[in-house]
């Protein structure tokens, strides 16, 4: 999948339809989930493409994710950012780009689980350099 040049739907990308794709570059995708958390960053205006695509925890086999996962070509490729961040694996967490800064990003809240059960998540982590690395924001 790859967003449209007017970033208003996703269109399916084949090897045949799309014959600059590598295969190692297709090899590299991040595993089925749902319950994921995305947010689309933009440096000038959202009449063209987005600077970066980003794809954040979720849930699916085996379980809860806390991965990081960017596409800066429109959703054809992925790059993972980060295969475990600092934060606890969580579903639903929200995640925006800071506008302007296609590399900051803010991801606070979710469902995660503990020793006894789902648990909900009201911490907040910022990232500086695309999800690479995270800090986490602490209450006053």
């Amino acid at each position: 999948l790859r967003l449209s040049a007017t970033g208003a739907s996703w269109v399916y990308l084949s090897a045949a339809s799309h014959r600059s794709l590598q295969a190692h570059q297709v090899n590299t995708r991040w595993a089925g989930r749902e319950r994921l958390s995305a947010c689309a960053a933009y440096v000038a205006s959202v009449a063209r493409p987005p600077e970066a695509i980003y794809v954040v925890g979720g849930t699916g086999s085996p379980g809860l994710f806390s991965d990081v996962w960017l596409s800066s070509d429109g959703g054809a490729t992925w790059i993972c950012q980060c295969s475990e961040a600092p934060w606890d694996a969580r579903a639903d967490a929200g995640l925006v780009a800071v506008r302007g800064r296609h590399d900051r990003l803010v991801l606070c809240g979710g469902k995660g689980r503990n020793e006894y059960g789902p648990e909900m998540k009201s911490d907040v982590w910022v990232s500086e350099d695309a999800g690479a690395t995270w800090f986490q924001i602490r209450s006053p």
